[in-house]
């Protein structure tokens, strides 16, 4: 209920469990799931492989391989029993833990008791509907995206749309998967999101994944740390509910300010704006990402080249990378 807070004590030992959130906080007492550290500053360890589930858990998804559970170590999501269209998380906080290895070639124990394997296509945090969620003092490696944020037009209104999510002061790394560009540290499709504080390493060797992949209408990038990619950022057009986000005036600026970029570019672009359909859809180029790039005061790192990509349509406002 509103106000709750669950503290996890560091432990030598890592959790092995996962998490499902569908409460309702309120902004003078959200809900918080928190870290407690040990004497030495570390963060209590949520640890997917060989985890399992409380039983019973009240995932959705269940008539579907139970595909919600393989998806996340935290997931915020309704409940199997709440309404479809109506049941909506909002006002949470999850901060100060670390969470590792949720991906394939490791398996857990579901809430029905059975050994599953984690989906292809998953997030060491899942955020599948809900508002005002902020993730803040996290270290988040291992997983196949780090942190996954979506919405969806399924004929749901708002309920399928997550709003107002705010991504702060983690450090996120060696996610993603080898030869794979459809896995990232941070993937987000959402309505008014900011990222800021933030240090995003390396993902694993030879992805090709991106930094922050961000679907998002609203969308503040500051004062971030981001250590290579393909692209550093991918800032492309809303995907699966383009028909909701064409509704929004915050399709227009996008912010991008203070941050550090360290690219070789020979490698990839630090920042790539507009749209990645290529063309396989007729309506394409009228729902990239539209309005403009307010991209201002970043500090280049190591990169080769500094050229950045951006396609037709969009207005580009100043983008100054500062001395080297």
């Amino acid at each position: 209920m509103a106000g709750d807070t669950v503290r996890i004590f560091y432990s030598a030992t890592p959790y092995r469990g996962h998490i499902l959130l569908a409460a309702n906080g309120t902004a003078s007492a959200p809900v918080r799931v928190c870290g407690v550290k040990g004497t030495n500053g570390e963060r209590p360890i949520i640890d997917g492989q060989n985890a399992v589930a409380r039983k019973g858990l009240a995932y959705t998804g269940a008539s579907s391989g139970n595909i919600q559970e393989t998806r996340a170590l935290i997931m915020v999501d309704r409940l199997n029993t709440q309404s479809w269209s109506a049941a909506y998380p909002t006002y949470i906080q999850i901060d100060g833990l670390e969470l590792r290895n949720a991906k394939p070639g490791y398996t857990f124990t579901n809430s029905l008791g059975g050994v599953q394997a984690y989906d292809s296509f998953g997030a060491c945090l899942w955020v599948e509907r809900g508002a005002n969620i902020t993730i803040a003092d996290n270290v988040i490696h291992d997983c196949t995206n780090g942190i996954y944020t979506r919405s969806v037009d399924v004929g749901a209104g708002m309920s399928t749309i997550t709003q107002d999510i705010r991504i702060a002061g983690n450090y996120i790394y060696s996610n993603g998967a080898a030869n794979d560009m459809f896995l990232h540290n941070i993937y987000a499709e959402s309505l008014r999101i900011t990222y800021e504080f933030n240090r995003l390493g390396p993902l694993v060797p030879t992805s090709q994944g991106i930094g922050i992949k961000d679907r998002s209408l609203g969308t503040v990038i500051r004062y971030n740390h981001i250590t290579e990619g393909a692209h550093s950022m991918d800032l492309v057009e809303p995907e699966d509910w383009s028909a909701t986000a064409a509704t929004f005036s915050q399709y227009a600026p996008t912010y991008v300010y203070g941050n550090v970029i360290v690219k070789n570019g020979d490698t990839g672009s630090p920042i790539h704006y507009g749209g990645d359909h290529m063309g396989s859809e007729a309506s394409d180029h009228q729902r990239r990402r539209r309005g403009h790039l307010a991209a201002y005061a970043q500090r280049r790192g190591s990169w080769l080249d500094n050229g950045w990509h951006h396609q037709p349509g969009q207005e580009l406002h100043p983008f100054d990378l500062g001395p080297g």
